[in-house]
């Protein structure tokens, strides 16, 4: 999870990876995922200004310099201000590879996550909880 130093919720719609996640963080036979519901309108606003949209080819930059500031543990206070503008975070995984990953990342191919960053989407969130898949 590379949108966030540690105080973000992420969500993915992968239901797959979802799972890998739940098993790999909380033992195979002791976990679950949470599905959720969200309007788009009131997830992005009416103006779609809500959150930071770091989904296209066009935003990549973008997208590699929030990356390697959330990934050095040291996110500048500027950095943070700047994020805090934002109720959340969508975009591409990182790709982990051979290449100096910290200082030159890639998004991962087909890969989508959204942080959720305030209370305010978090709420949201509840809300709109729909399902929750136990595996035991």
């Amino acid at each position: 999870m590379d949108l966030s130093s540690g105080d973000g919720f992420y969500v993915s719609k992968d239901l797959c990876l979802a799972r890998e996640w739940a098993a790999r963080r909380f033992r195979e036979n002791n976990s679950a995922v949470l599905v959720f519901k969200v309007r788009k309108l009131e997830l992005r606003g009416v103006n779609n200004n809500n959150g930071l949209d770091l989904k296209d080819i066009d935003s990549k930059k973008e997208w590699q310099k929030l990356v390697k500031n959330f990934l050095c543990n040291r996110p500048s206070k500027r950095f943070l201000k700047t994020v805090k503008e934002h109720d959340f975070i969508e975009g591409p995984m990182a790709a982990k590879g051979r290449y100096d990953f910290l200082s030159f990342p890639k998004p991962k191919n087909d890969s989508y996550q959204l942080c959720v960053r305030t209370d305010n989407c978090a709420s949201l969130f509840d809300r709109s909880l729909c399902a929750v898949i136990y595996f035991d």
